[in-house]
C-alpha cells in the first residue's frame, strides 16, 4: 500500500475516534436534558453542538477522500451537498461508494437541521402547512426528540 493512502487511512482512523467521542456526549447531554428540564435548553444547545461536530468530521472525512482518492473537491456555492453526492458514487477506477444514498440524505438532514438551530436557536413550537415534509415520520422524530411542537 503506498504511503499516501497509508496516511489517509491512518487520518481516517483518528477522525473516526473522534467522531465516537462526539457521539458519546450527544448521548450524555441528551440522556441529560431528559432528566433535568430546567436545565434542558443548556443540554439541547450541547447536543445540537455536538452534531455540528459530527457532521462537520463526517465533512472534513469526505473532503480527505474527494482530495487524496478522487483528485478533486468541489468548490460550487452548493459543495457541501454536492461533496455529499461524490461521497455516494462509487468509482470503480478508484473506490467504492463511502455512503449510501440513504445515510446522505440523514447527512443532508443533519447539515440543514444545524444551519436552522445555529440560525435561529431551538425553538419550543413551529408553526407550518403541515404538508407532507412537516409530516414525514423523520422530520417528526427529529421535532419530537427535540421536544419540539409542531403546530
Amino acid at each position: 500500500m503506498n504511503s499516501l493512502y497509508q496516511g489517509l487511512i491512518e487520518r481516517i482512523r483518528g477522525e473516526v475516534s473522534d467522531l465516537d467521542a462526539v457521539i458519546e456526549r450527544a448521548r450524555q447531554a441528551w440522556s441529560s436534558a431528559q432528566r433535568d428540564q430546567e436545565a434542558r435548553y443548556a443540554y439541547v444547545d450541547s447536543v445540537a453542538l455536538n452534531l455540528h461536530g459530527f457532521y462537520s468530521g463526517l465533512e472534513r472525512l469526505f473532503e480527505l477522500i474527494a482530495r487524496q482518492v478522487d483528485g478533486s473537491v468541489p468548490d460550487s456555492e452548493t459543495w457541501h451537498r454536492d461533496l455529499l453526492q461524490q461521497m455516494v458514487q462509487d468509482r470503480p477506477d478508484l473506490r467504492p461508494a463511502v455512503i449510501s444514498p440513504d445515510n446522505a440524505t440523514i447527512v443532508d438532514d443533519l447539515q440543514t437541521l444545524f444551519a436552522a438551530l445555529n440560525e435561529y436557536g431551538c425553538p419550543d413550537s413551529l408553526v407550518s402547512d403541515n404538508g407532507s415534509v412537516f409530516k414525514a415520520h423523520r422530520y417528526q422524530t427529529i421535532l419530537d426528540a427535540l421536544q419540539i411542537e409542531n403546530l
